[in-house]
């Protein structure tokens, strides 16, 4: 798990949020979505291939 990247909420981190890219048509429209305790962040969205 790379700490810049991926990150589990913790219950005192409510409310916490997450911006990502949602349309892969259109990486510059933003989406926006409340993460919940235990969920990991970077789940959605586009993820760039790895090299």
């Amino acid at each position: 798990m790379s700490p810049l990247r991926e990150y589990v909420v913790k219950p005192e981190d409510l409310p916490i949020w997450e911006i990502y890219q949602c349309d892969y048509d259109d990486l510059a429209k933003p989406c926006i979505r409340q993460l919940a305790v235990g969920e990991m962040n970077e789940q959605l969205g586009y993820h760039p291939p790895k090299e």
